[in-house]
């Protein structure tokens, strides 16, 4: 056996022996991952879900990295932290998911950014802007790939393309909503200028009885003055024309 046939047989035992290696360690792996999803499936289903395992295995799950993103983001969703489930979702879409498993990503991403929208508390229209611009942005995400149609039923997954309709239910009431609190806001505002005005004229109606109720004490209290005046002047007079014995002078007769 010549040098060139002994290197050969090497090489091809190396690549054997490394093959057989990966082989086990792919194995090893697969048993590990298939371990971690069972107990993950277990625990989502006793509603006591840990995301601590799944995000280990981002880190080695390389022939199908979306899945424990995914998975993840399902167990993050389930103990209702969205921001934590919104990012592990978006990642696992990253990925670029095949045979209809993006779908599936995008309802639960959809999902996620719906439940961060406090209806109870959309008070203001800058709180009604913000709810409608995040459905906007759900709605976004089932119809970009096709999940969902844009507009009409022909969405190619049938949950997609049911929350994309419901979505638009609810951006709808709340536009309503918005209109409805528009009219209240323009109501109230003309009952504050009516009120306004009927303050004006009521002050300019109270001005005007005042000023006829000073018109009439000045009148009156003339008007006394002058009866004093005439009474005094009568006094004088009468006063002003007897003697001092009382009688009056004049042509009377004795």
């Amino acid at each position: 056996m010549n040098v060139h046939e002994q290197n050969r047989r090497s090489l091809v035992r190396i690549f054997m022996a490394a093959g057989a290696t990966v082989l086990t360690l792919t194995a090893i792996f697969l048993a590990a991952r298939i371990l971690v999803n069972t107990a993950f499936a277990r625990e989502l289903e006793n509603g006591t879900p840990s995301p601590a395992a799944e995000e280990a295995l981002t880190i080695i799950n390389f022939p199908e990295p979306y899945v424990p993103l995914y998975n993840a983001g399902n167990a993050y969703y389930k103990l209702e932290d969205y921001d934590m489930a919104i990012d592990r979702y978006q990642r696992a879409l990253e990925h670029h998911p095949k045979d209809g498993k993006e779908c599936p990503i995008r309802v639960n991403l959809a999902l996620a950014m719906v439940h961060k929208i406090d209806f109870d508390h959309l008070d203001s229209e800058k709180k009604i802007d913000k709810a409608i611009q995040q459905l906007r942005s759900a709605r976004l995400v089932l119809t970009e790939e096709g999940c969902a149609a844009p507009e009409g039923p022909d969405g190619h997954d049938p949950e997609a393309q049911k929350l994309r309709e419901e979505i638009d239910e609810l951006i709808k009431q709340l536009e309503q909503m918005k209109q409805n609190q528009d009219s209240d806001g323009d109501e109230d505002e003309q009952q504050q200028q009516q009120q306004q005005q009927d303050q004006q004229q009521s002050d300019r109606s109270k001005s005007n009885r005042e000023r006829e109720i000073e018109r009439r004490l000045k009148e009156q209290k003339q008007q006394s003055m002058q009866e004093q005046q005439d009474a005094q002047t009568e006094k004088e007079r009468r006063e002003g024309g007897q003697g001092s014995d009382g009688y009056e002078y004049g042509d009377k007769n004795w």
